[in-house]
C-alpha cells in the first residue's frame, strides 16, 4: 500500500517511519513537510492510498477546514494524528471524511491495527469498470520516437488525464526513458525486481517505482545491458500482470530488441503502438513487423501504426504509408523539432515544457481518446445493444411494421 505521511514535526516522521519498517510490511512510505495545507497536494501529487497527517493544532475551525479540504472525495483514505481527541472532533472529522483519528503518542499497535482495517478496506475494493489498458510501444528500427511517445503519452494520461499510470522501461540493453521525464537517479531498477520476484506483490512494486509526476510510477530500465540479461520472460509477465491490477494504464516501452522477453511483453498489451517515420528504410522495416505480429497470430485490432514527426508536403503521401502497411493509421504525430529536442534534452515532459506544441497537442488528443475510450467500456454490453437497437425499432414503428 502507498502511504503518504505529513508532519511537521521530524520526530513524528521518524517515528511513523520506524513502526511501519519494524512491522516487516513492504509499505511503500513517502514524507511531507507540512500540516493540513499540504493535503490535497500530496494527494493529487504521489497518489497514495493513504495519507497520515499530523494535526496537533487542532483548533476549533479543525473541522471545517476538514470539510473545506473535501477530505471525502480524495482518492487517499484519512487518518489524523492528534494530542487532544474530543468526541466531538472524532464524529466531526468522520463526517468529513476521515476514516480513523488516533491520539499521540500513539503506538506501533495502535497505529498498525489502523492501517490493516483500511488496507482490507481497499483489499475488498471492487475494480473499476473497464479495467486497466496495457500499451505496448515498439519500433522496428532505433531513432523512431518510441520512448519519447511512450514516456510523453503516460505523462498526458496520468496529468492531463487524472488517471494513475505505470510506465515500464522494458528496454534492457540501454533504457533511459526515465530521463525523458525527471532527473532523478532511480533507487530500483527492472532487475532488482526481478532479483526478488519471489517477494513481488503489490507494496514491492509500488517501493520500486521512481515517481516522475502526479499519478505517473516508473519502473526504471536496468542500469546496463549486463544486468538486463537477468530478466527473463516470465519476470516480465509476474510484472506487467501485477501492474494490471494496480493502475488505470499500463505503458511498456520494449524498444527496438525482438526476444522473448518482448514477445511477453507484447503477449500482455491490450494494444500494440508500431512507431515509424516517413522514409523508405523504416517503412521496409515496419512492414517486417507487421509480419512479425502476424506471425504471432496477433489479432489486427490490436496493432496500431502511429507515424512520428510527420511533416506535410514529403514525397511520400500518407495513404500511399497505409496502402503500404496494408493498415490505417491509429496516430498521426507532428514534427516539431525544436519543442522535442528541448523536452528530451531537459528532461521534462513537453506537455510541462512546452503545451502549445503541436506535439503536445497531439499527444493530449491521445490520451483523451484513450480514456473516452476506457469510459465506452463503462457501458455494459446490453445497454450498448439496447441503442443499436432502438433506431430500427423506431424506424420500424414509423413505417408502420
Amino acid at each position: 500500500m502507498k502511504i503518504a505521511i505529513i508532519s511537521s514535526n521530524i520526530n513524528t516522521i521518524d517515528g511513523i517511519r520506524y513502526m511501519l519498517q519494524s512491522g516487516g510490511d513492504l509499505h511503500s512510505v513517502t514524507l511531507h513537510d507540512g500540516g493540513l495545507e499540504q493535503l490535497e497536494r500530496v494527494a493529487k501529487w504521489t497518489r497514495p492510498d493513504l495519507i497520515v497527517i499530523d494535526y496537533r493544532a487542532v483548533s476549533e475551525d479543525g473541522i471545517a477546514r476538514l470539510e473545506s479540504a473535501d477530505v471525502a472525495h480524495l482518492d487517499a483514505k484519512l487518518i489524523i494524528l492528534c494530542e487532544s481527541v474530543s468526541p466531538e472532533f472524532v464524529i466531526g472529522a468522520m463526517r468529513a471524511g476521515v476514516k480513523d483519528v488516533l491520539q499521540l503518542p500513539v503506538t506501533a499497535d495502535t497505529l498498525r491495527a489502523a492501517i490493516g482495517r483500511i488496507e482490507h478496506t481497499l483489499a475488498r475494493r471492487p475494480t473499476q469498470p473497464g479495467g486497466c489498458q496495457v500499451l505496448s510501444f515498439i519500433s522496428a528500427k532505433s531513432g523512431a520516437g518510441t520512448t519519447f511517445l511512450a514516456t510523453n503519452l503516460a505523462y498526458m494520461l496520468a496529468v492531463e488525464q487524472n488517471r494513475k499510470v505505470a510506465l515500464l522501461d522494458l528496454n534492457r540493453q540501454f533504457g533511459d526513458a526515465l530521463m525523458f521525464l525527471s532527473d532523478q537517479t532511480p533507487a530500483t531498477t527492472l532487475t532488482d525486481v526481478a532479483r526478488n520476484i519471489q517477494r513481488l506483490d503489490a507494496a514491492f512494486l509500488g517501493a520500486s517505482m521512481t515517481q516522475a509526476g502526479p499519478g505517473l510510477d516508473v519502473l526504471a530500465a536496468p542500469n546496463n545491458p549486463v544486468e538486463g540479461m537477468e530478466v527473463r520472460p516470465e519476470h516480465i509477465d509476474r510484472i506487467v500482470g501485477l501492474a494490471r491490477e494496480q493502475y488505470d494504464f499500463v505503458v511498456l516501452d520494449v524498444g527496438c530488441n525482438f526476444d522473448a522477453q518482448t514477445i511477453k511483453a507484447l503477449d500482455q498489451a491490450d494494444v500494440i503502438y508500431a512507431v515509424l517515420q516517413v522514409s523508405l528504410p523504416v517503412i521496409r522495416d515496419a512492414r517486417r513487423l507487421l509480419d512479425v505480429f502476424h506471425t504471432l497470430d496477433y489479432p489486427s485490432g490490436k496493432v496500431h501504426p502511429v507515424v512520428n514527426r510527420y511533416a506535410k508536403g514529403g514525397d511520400i503521401q500518407l495513404s500511399d504509408l497505409e496502402k503500404s502497411l496494408g493498415m490505417k493509421l491509429a496516430r498521426v504525430v507532428p514534427n516539431h523539432y525544436d519543442a522535442v529536442t528541448a523536452s528530451i534534452n531537459q528532461g521534462v515532459p513537453i506537455g510541462l515544457l512546452s503545451k502549445a506544441s503541436p506535439v503536445a497537442k497531439a499527444l493530449n488528443q491521445w490520451s483523451a481518446s484513450l480514456v473516452q475510450a476506457e469510459k465506452q467500456e463503462e457501458i455494459p454490453w446490453f445497454r450498448r445493444m439496447l441503442k443499436r437497437y432502438e433506431p430500427e425499432r423506431d424506424a420500424g414503428a414509423r413505417a408502420g411494421r
